[in-house]
């Protein structure tokens, strides 16, 4: 509502919500003597004189009270217009803001690109993005894709169906009845880049897991397949790969490719893809063979031939820390039939990088629990990243180290199946390198007697005699083959008691650690992280509703959008998106890193 006050020039605005804004009865008590004032100074010259005569007034008070108070009595009033029409033009313009923030999101919506596969009979398996150009690549059935940083499609390469046959090897099926022999689905199972040589790395499911290389700037600029098996060669057995440091050579830094397989019990050439193995990258004969330094120093650890078929171990992550290769996996807590009921765990199997014959190979379980005690006992998915300081100070860690943060779920029973109940946790490395530490001096003190290993071949299941063995200070010079007997424990920071997690990428903005998380129905949940035991949940975003997400969630160079993949759709979504809030109090009690 707005109000004129006659004679006074200026507007008086009353807001009869906001009584801030409305003027007070001094400030028209003010506005009715500056109106006498001018009617004062409308008098005559002569009038004025007359009214000098009167007691206690002087001409020169005349003069003073015309040309000096009448101006500093507006000059007043003005200062509090100004002030009064400053503050309606801030909550103006601020309304106008949040009501044109408003508008924008329905205009930009969460998902900023995206690409949906049109037959389905193509699953996407992987995705990688190039940290020099931005480009997007991912691994399907039968096809890989390459894609611009907008999800524009550049190429595509089909790599299947393929006339093969678990009993194939590798190069031909020359040797296989004909009538063995069908047109196969070729899976991605590895998508990984060569920053090194600039070029692609992909292994699928047909010819006993098989990898070839293509050009990154055109996919279609492929290399001849290299006939070895690499990965697993069925459509649900896990691998993983990466690609790392090695230090085999005189203490030389090679890049290799780290690889760990599950035996898909398919045919007579599992046992040439051992369970994890590095690999060589250098171009010619060699080219993703097994590294060997020497006769006794082969680059690789296999399941004892016995408990090949049935001790399988699932490969979910793989990195790279310090002096050491790590995979994550979930196994059997024990290799004994008459022991099945013990159900299943989450281990970390580590690796020296210098050590070319994996003779330092070692295990420890880790355990995620939930507040209600619940033990989150299957690993969904893991990312190691550098820690904000806020969660380091909570951590009590050094600023700038770097954590394991993984996605659980609970198992039935004794089963992989799963609960919908899951959890996320948090690992700082240099507790896991302690937590590994602790468990090989336990053996090597004397304080366990056995190795607890038999199930990786070449073990040797006592412990050494204490004192009799000079070990260097990370125990990277001794053959270890050793499964730590006291687990790594943690709590859930959150948990979601009828959701299955099942990916995750995080990052740091400013002082947070947020991470960006995946679940079964097709959701991308994101997760400020802030202590050892708490976490929240700020924003949840659907991407392809009813889908699962994939474990591959990347970020792109700007680390302003993030790349998330179900099985038939991909999408590029913003990380922030601070103008869906309508006001500052929503945006600030939202508790958005990326806002406020």
């Amino acid at each position: 509502m707005k109000k004129k006050r006659k004679g006074s020039g200026f507007v008086a605005v009353h807001y009869l919500d906001s009584r801030r804004l409305i003027p007070h009865r001094k400030q028209l008590s003010l506005i009715s003597s500056c109106d006498a004032l001018s009617e004062t100074r409308t008098m005559s010259k002569r009038e004025a004189v007359q009214s000098s005569s009167s007691p206690g007034i002087t001409r020169k008070q005349v003069k003073r009270y015309d040309n000096k108070q009448l101006p500093n009595c507006y000059l007043h009033i003005m200062r509090n217009c100004v002030y009064t029409l400053t503050l309606l033009l801030w909550f103006t313009l601020c309304e106008s803001h949040f009501a044109a923030e408003n508008s924008r999101e329905h205009r930009e919506p969460p998902i900023y690109a995206s690409y949906t596969t049109s037959n389905k009979n193509v699953n996407f398996t992987h995705v990688i993005t190039d940290k020099v150009t931005g480009r997007v690549f991912i691994g399907a059935s039968n096809w890989i894709y390459q894609f611009s940083g907008d999800l524009k499609l550049e190429h595509a390469f089909q790599s299947g169906p393929v006339e093969d046959s678990p009993n194939c090897s590798p190069s031909d099926c020359s040797s296989v009845d004909p009538t063995n022999i069908k047109p196969t689905n070729n899976v991605n199972k590895v998508l990984v880049i060569d920053a090194e040589s600039r070029m692609l790395i992909t292994c699928g499911s047909v010819h006993q897991g098989s990898c070839r290389r293509h050009k990154l700037d055109d996919i279609r600029q492929v290399e001849p397949l290299i006939p070895l098996p690499v990965s697993a060669n069925d459509e649900n057995s896990s691998t993983v790969a990466f690609v790392g440091p090695a230090r085999y050579f005189d203490n030389a830094v090679q890049s290799v490719l780290y690889v760990a397989v599950t035996n898909s019990r398919l045919g007579p050439y599992r046992a040439e893809a051992p369970a994890i193995s590095s690999r060589s990258l250098e171009s010619g004969s060699r080219l993703f063979s097994v590294v060997e330094k020497s006769f006794t120093d082969t680059a690789r650890v296999d399941i004892s031939y016995h408990l090949r078929d049935y001790y399988l171990v699932k490969y979910v992550y793989g990195f790279h820390s310090g002096e050491f290769v790590y995979f994550a996996t979930v196994q059997r807590k024990s290799p004994l039939r008459a022991l099945e009921e013990w159900g299943y765990v989450t281990r970390l199997a580590r690796v020296c990088d210098s050590d070319a014959g994996f003779h330092s190979y070692a295990e420890i379980t880790i355990q995620c629990i939930s507040p209600d005690g619940t033990d989150l006992n299957i690993l969904q998915d893991a990312v190691v990243v550098k820690v904000g300081s806020n969660l380091a100070d909570k951590l009590r860690v050094e600023k700038g180290s770097h954590v394991l943060i993984g996605v659980f779920a609970a198992s039935k029973d004794h089963t992989t199946r799963l609960f919908a109940s899951s959890g996320i946790c948090v690992y700082p490395l240099s507790h896991i390198e302690s937590k590994f530490m602790e468990n090989i001096l336990m053996c090597y003190n004397g304080s366990v007697l056995t190795r607890n290993m038999d199930y990786i071949a070449g073990s040797v299941n006592d412990c050494p005699v204490p004192g009799r063995t000079k070990t260097a200070p990370n125990f990277c010079n001794e053959s270890l083959k050793l499964n730590g007997s006291l687990p790594l424990i943690t709590n859930a920071v959150i948990t979601y008691p009828n959701t299955t997690l099942t990916s995750i990428t995080a990052t740091t903005t400013g002082q947070h650690t947020v991470a960006f998380v995946g679940t079964s129905e097709g959701a991308l949940k994101k997760i400020i992280i802030a202590s050892e035991r708490q976490a929240e949940e700020f924003e949840e975003v659907i991407v392809d509703k009813g889908f699962p997400i994939l474990p591959d969630i990347v970020l792109d160079n700007s680390h302003k959008f993030v790349f998330v993949a179900s099985p038939y759709k991909v999408a590029k979504i913003k990380l922030e998106r601070c103008f869906k809030y309508y006001n500052c109090s929503q945006c600030l009690g939202a508790n958005n890193p990326y806002c406020g």
